[in-house]
């Protein structure tokens, strides 16, 4: 079902982008700092005109995708909660069999419901859809503000760590197109971007022991999203985190004596805590459990070679992928490199192609300017002695490698990649930033 633009979701639409103006005009001065200030309402626009963009882009270009899917389920769980109101919270919250005795509406989406990420989506979609006026543009809109909530947080903690360079964090977190556009749909991605900012936020929070109970309250809040949306998520991204505070907490240790003495075995608690809680996360996470994450990557890779043969998606190839731990690390290097250097000008064959093309260019053309400028021993350095750079670029690898090895079209890979991005963006920054500190020093001595 491909949905088009009507006259009530222009002005439905409308209303909503005024109302968001005035209401982001309100608040910025209490989420904002003299440094972000100024970046607020530009970024909110930005946000505004990307999810129109990917609203007339999937209508009236590609004429598809799982946006419509999703606006889909949402229309069918919303009739379901009007015409049985009294079990409201059973069909938002419920599973699949909260829906064994229903009223079938006219395109109710049955055969999806087995489905529980998809089912997530639709519950969560039905009240931005009741929201929005039933009005696909409206939603669209409504559902950017949410991820705008999480990317604005990211940005934040950037500046927090590293004010001087907010132009450049900006740059890579707020105004990144692929960002843009596909963290502003009706998407899976985009309500990702809202949990991995506010648990990055409240890590951020923990790390500097600032509002405990609140902040561990909305780490399970994202956990909890990501879990039902897509679990392998926080596979990669807990890890990280839960060693950003152990890195916090040796920091923090001035004697030199007991930071080599009990540092090891703080490292051994955060570790078996860490183990434990990706075990707790694979029992609640279906088919996503790291028992089954093989089969789940084979599942992606026939789906997304079905849809290049098909549907005319742009594949790419890193060849032939044994889903062993030996077979991961030896196509490691290739992943990294699809997801966040190509497609390559010589591999452009249509609009969306092209737009990843230009990005991923000059994302390599900057990544070689800033090895090449600052040296390559000198960029190991910080990167190994710099806990920031370390834990953002153990996060964005290792996801750019997990949706690399399994993606298989550019099209999927440009939207499963950018919870990574802003991190693999702002690690480039600080080193950039830290070797010309470095540089700068030598050159004074």
């Amino acid at each position: 079902m491909v949905v088009g633009v009507s006259l009530l979701d222009v002005i439905a639409s409308t209303s909503y982008i005024a109302l968001i103006l005035l209401f982001a005009r309100k608040i910025r001065q209490h989420v904002t700092t003299d440094i972000t200030k100024k970046y607020f309402l530009p970024f909110i626009l930005i946000k505004i005109v990307f999810a129109i963009l990917f609203v007339l882009l999937h209508s009236y270009y590609y004429q598809g995708g799982d946006t419509f899917l999703y606006f889909a389920g949402a229309k069918s769980v919303s009739e379901q909660m009007i015409h049985a109101p009294t079990k409201m919270f059973s069909f938002l919250f419920g599973g699949a069999e909260a829906f064994n005795q229903i009223i079938y509406t006219n395109g109710f989406l049955s055969n999806e419901l087995t489905n529980s990420s998809s089912l997530s989506m639709f519950q969560i979609t039905s009240l931005f859809y009741l929201a929005g006026f039933k009005q696909f543009m409206a939603t669209t809109i409504l559902f950017s503000m949410v991820s705008a909530i999480g990317v604005w947080s990211i940005f934040s903690v950037f500046c927090k760590l590293y004010p001087k360079i907010h132009r450049l964090f900006a740059i890579g977190t707020l105004f990144y197109p692929t960002f843009c556009i596909w963290g502003s749909g009706i998407l899976k991605d985009t309500l990702i971007l809202f949990a991995i900012g506010i648990m990055f936020g409240s890590f951020y929070l923990l790390k500097n022991k600032k509002r405990v109970i609140t902040s561990l309250f909305i780490i399970l809040f994202g956990g909890f999203l990501c879990l039902h949306l897509k679990a392998y998520i926080l596979y990669t991204f807990i890890p990280p985190m839960i060693f950003w505070q152990y890195s916090s907490f040796t920091e923090n240790i001035k004697s030199r004596f007991l930071k080599y003495s009990v540092a090891p075995f703080v490292l051994i608690i955060f570790a078996l805590g860490g183990l434990f809680l990706l075990n707790s996360i694979s029992d609640n996470a279906g088919k996503y459990a790291l028992d089954n994450m093989e089969s789940v990557a084979e599942g992606f890779q026939s789906w997304h070679n079905y849809l290049s043969e098909t549907r005319g998606q742009t594949g790419y190839s890193i060849g032939e992928v044994e889903y062993t731990t030996l077979g991961v690390i030896s196509k490691s290097p290739e992943a990294f490199f699809v997801t966040f250097y190509r497609p390559l000008p010589f591999e452009i064959n249509n609009f969306a192609t092209a737009f990843e093309s230009i990005q991923s260019t000059i994302l390599l053309l900057i990544s070689l300017f800033i090895v090449f400028k600052i040296g390559f021993f000198r960029t190991l350095k910080i990167i190994f002695r710099n806990p920031d750079v370390r834990i953002f670029l153990i996060f964005a690898v290792t996801l750019g490698i997990a949706v690399g090895i399994t993606s298989f079209n550019f099209g999927a890979l440009s939207r499963y990649k950018i919870p990574a991005l802003p991190f693999y963006t702002a690690s480039l920054a600080i080193i950039f930033w830290e070797g010309k500190k470095i540089k700068s020093k030598k050159t004074n001595v």
